[in-house]
């Protein structure tokens, strides 16, 4: 019945949950659609076969995007990931196809309700944010929503979400029937296995001397060099879409200096005004002040963190104010409104429970007045709420236990007086606390002596850019953009202007910039997405109009640089800068090599004349790669034994090594566990995220994302 209770009383939350009924929200606050490209209203395709943009939203309607972000980013964000799963359960489809894969009605059955169920219970769990424990309980809510005080319409939402659940979970018994014949077709034969077993577990012991070079600034890079060693990478800037270089300069919506004068004085005249006029008369009139009133006690005032408060309210004279916190743009005051000497703490024990047809209701009030612990209580009705000795301040009830706080902490503010006078261990119900169909009883088991109370008002004030400002910093960046109007200009003249200019890559599957990730989700660049959705469209070196405002944040320009399409070039000034270092540091190292030559005969006389110590390292084939380099390290593991190897240029200088000691595995090869290994770093384990299984199936056809064309969400 609990449990019953529990999903009836969270009902309205469960609809959110699983993504039923949103399709009015999501049109007019998520997406403006345009018909700017004709009939083809597709917003992707891989090699011509389409997603509609009508199917992508109707997912989006079904999708769980209760909160699904606040920014323009956010929500692109969330877009680009259903849409990639749409196209890859695509990919996925004409797999299933092309090898004849189905599940039967009993493979789903038995999902449900056989001895698969935990698949079905872990996709319920998820559907449902934990709400239903299994498949069976969720598909019970579905199709019996009378017994969960459900109306017809939800009774037609909620089969409707089971067809989305029972589609969803088909998907998931697909996915893994082509997984595990995958996984059986990538297994290693005997030689792969060999091999990759010793490369994991043999260690080589080496002595070395390196000796870390800086490219020489006379040594000069040319374009052919650099054009070389992209040419020798060139797969590694392969794309899989047209990729473009925009270049943006954000400006901070921020208070100027004229602002923060402005605020000073006047949360001066507020203080002022404050110490003088009675209780809070000094807001009257006043924009932008918020206050908060509360009554606590010295000692927990004093618990709470804030030493200046504490001190202010034990010195102060009644009616007295002072500044706690004083800008720059977050201003703190507060106001001591009076003292008192009163009861506060109090240790209580409350009962609540259901009256309405609940034939122990009698028996309970008469346990409750006989003084019985709450283990008793909830012995005669296990819906029964009941805890003892609970230690509350009356002034400032927050318990550490927030249902318990939310339950009480109002009744003990609203009758506070009721809880000073009742008479100790005597059950009562403040007046009002209960309803027709609840009880709720309180005793007061113990009362703390009379505490020093205060009642104190703190005053917020927090600077927001003045409209004076926010239009200067505008009508500033419109004189830089008129005069700039070509992205070189634009570019070339941002840092004597005061302006911050950076480079980004965007493409159709990532309209935005994500600056960096968190455990919150990623971080993205204010305004980045309209600037995004603008330079899909736009010609190569044009500067776009200012997007952004005070929600925002800032304003922002973009120019775009270039257009990449089959691959990143050489004339991408990141690819361009890193090539260019590669080669000098080569460079360098292959002269210091060579000056090297000939001026030691062991790895401790190459060292001084290197002028550093030898050093001693266990190289291994996987797990050194990112400190020798895969040229330096394949040649290190193929040197024998007992062989100087002097000197030899390493990514980042010069080294002399020789192999001392080669370390065989500790065990001999057992090809039924060590098939693992094998699995994880050449098998389906490589495939480590949906974006690797989606590159593996879309192989080299042509893909194309229009999300952003179709469905633009920029405001």
């Amino acid at each position: 019945m609990a449990t019953l209770e529990k999903i009836r009383s969270k009902s309205a939350l469960l609809l959110i949950i699983i993504g039923v009924a949103l399709l009015a929200f999501i049109i007019g606050d998520f997406f403006k659609m345009h018909t700017l490209f004709g009939p083809d209203q597709s917003v992707a395709s891989v090699d011509g076969k389409k997603i509609e943009a009508a199917e992508f939203q109707n997912r989006l309607n079904n999708a769980n995007q209760n909160g699904a972000g606040n920014s323009d980013e956010e929500r692109a964000y969330l877009n680009q990931q259903l849409l990639q799963q749409m196209l890859l359960e695509q990919l996925y489809q004409e797999e299933y196809d092309r090898l004849g894969m189905t599940v039967t009605d009993d493979e789903l059955n038995c999902a449900v309700n056989g001895e698969g169920s935990m698949v079905g219970d872990y996709l319920a769990m998820q559907m449902s944010n934990g709400m239903f424990q299994s498949a069976s309980m969720f598909r019970d809510y579905c199709f019996n929503p009378a017994k969960y005080g459900q109306t017809d319409v939800d009774a037609r939402q909620l089969q409707q979400a089971w067809i989305n659940f029972e589609n969803q979970l088909e998907q998931h018994l697909l996915q893994t029937k082509f997984s595990n014949m995958l996984a059986s077709t990538m297994v290693p034969n005997k030689l792969d296995l060999k091999q990759l077993y010793a490369d994991a577990n043999t260690g080589y012991e080496i002595s070395f001397a390196k000796k870390v070079v800086a490219p020489d600034p006379n040594d000069k890079v040319t374009d052919e060099e650099i054009q070389k060693r992209w040419d020798a990478h060139k797969s590694f800037y392969r794309l899989a879409e047209e990729s473009r270089l925009v270049g943006m300069i954000t400006v901070p919506i921020v208070p100027s200096v004229a602002d923060e004068e402005a605020a000073r004085k006047e949360v001066k005249e507020v203080l002022d005004s404050l110490n003088t006029t009675p209780d809070l008369d000094a807001l009257r009139g006043r924009k932008g002040f918020d206050s908060r009133r509360f009554t606590v006690t010295s000692s927990a005032l004093g618990k709470q963190g804030d030493p200046k408060l504490k001190s202010f309210a034990d010195s102060a004279n009644v009616g007295e104010a002072t500044m706690l916190q004083n800008g720059p743009t977050d201003f703190l005051m507060a106001k001591l409104l009076g003292k008192s000497s009163e009861v506060d703490t109090v240790t209580i024990s409350f009962v609540v429970f259901q009256t309405e047809e609940n034939p122990k209701a009698d028996s309970i009030r008469t346990a409750i007045a006989a003084g019985k612990p709450a283990e008793d209580l909830r012995k005669l009705d296990s819906d029964l709420f009941a805890v003892d000795s609970v230690k509350v301040s009356l002034s400032n009830p927050v318990l550490a236990d927030q249902n318990l706080t939310q339950l009480i902490g109002a009744d003990l503010q609203a009758f506070k007086e009721a809880f000073i006078n009742a008479e100790i261990g005597q059950a009562f119900q403040p007046d009002t606390a209960s309803t027709s169909t609840i009880a709720r009883y309180y005793t007061v088991n113990s009362r703390k002596a009379p505490e020093q109370t205060v009642e104190l008002a703190l005053v917020s004030f927090n600077l927001h850019p003045s409209t004076a400002t926010i239009n200067d910093l505008r009508a500033k960046l419109e004189q830089y953009v008129a005069k700039n109007n070509t992205a070189a200009e634009f570019e070339k003249n941002a840092a004597a202007a005061n302006y911050n200019f950076n480079l980004y890559d965007i493409s159709a599957s990532n309209p935005y910039v994500m600056l960096s990730q968190s455990q919150q989700g990623p971080i993205f660049l204010p305004n980045s997405h309209a600037a995004a959705a603008w330079a899909i469209d736009a010609e190569k070196g044009q500067v776009s109009p200012i997007f952004g405002d005070e929600r925002t944040g800032s304003f922002l320009v973009a120019a775009l640089e270039n257009v990449f399409t089959d691959y990143i070039t050489t004339e991408h000034p990141t690819v361009k800068a890193n090539l260019s270092r590669e080669v000098a540091l080569e460079k360098a190292a292959t002269k210091a090599a060579t000056a090297l030559k000939g001026k030691g005969t062991d790895v401790a006389t190459y060292a001084t004349a290197m002028g550093v110590e030898p050093s001693t390292d266990v190289v291994n084939f996987y797990n050194s790669i990112y400190n020798y380099g895969p040229e330096l390290l394949a040649q290190i593991v193929t040197t024998p034994k007992g062989l100087l190897v002097a000197p030899v240029a390493a990514p980042d200088g010069v080294v002399v090594y020789q192999v001392t000691e080669v370390n065989a595995p500790a065990r001999a090869l057992n090809p039924k566990t060590d098939e693992m290994l094998f699995m994880q770093r050449r098998g389906v384990g490589s495939l480590r995220n949906s974006e690797a299984t989606f590159r593996m199936l879309l192989g080299d056809r042509k893909f194309t994302n229009r999300l952003v064309k179709v469905f633009n969400s920029a405001k």
